[in-house]
């Protein structure tokens, strides 16, 4: 993976994010898929499944910008 595709972390706990291959491949394709999971074990956040790993990290760290909280 290169440095621009470094993976953000977990949105929701904030744990190291791991981009994976399935197991099982797409009908009709010739790789398995990509997918991101938090490796957290409590926490089960994982994104949709894509055709490379460039995508599924890609889609993983497109995030809507925190808004500063009012206290």
């Amino acid at each position: 993976m290169k440095k621009s595709e470094r993976l953000h972390p977990c949105p929701f706990c904030g744990g190291r994010a791991e981009a994976r291959k399935k197991k099982r491949r797409i009908a009709n394709e010739k790789n398995p898929p990509w997918l991101i999971q938090c490796s957290n074990p409590k926490c089960f956040a994982e994104s949709g499944v894509f055709l490379s790993q460039t995508d599924a990290v890609a889609a993983w760290n497109r995030r809507t910008p925190i808004r500063q909280k009012i206290s």
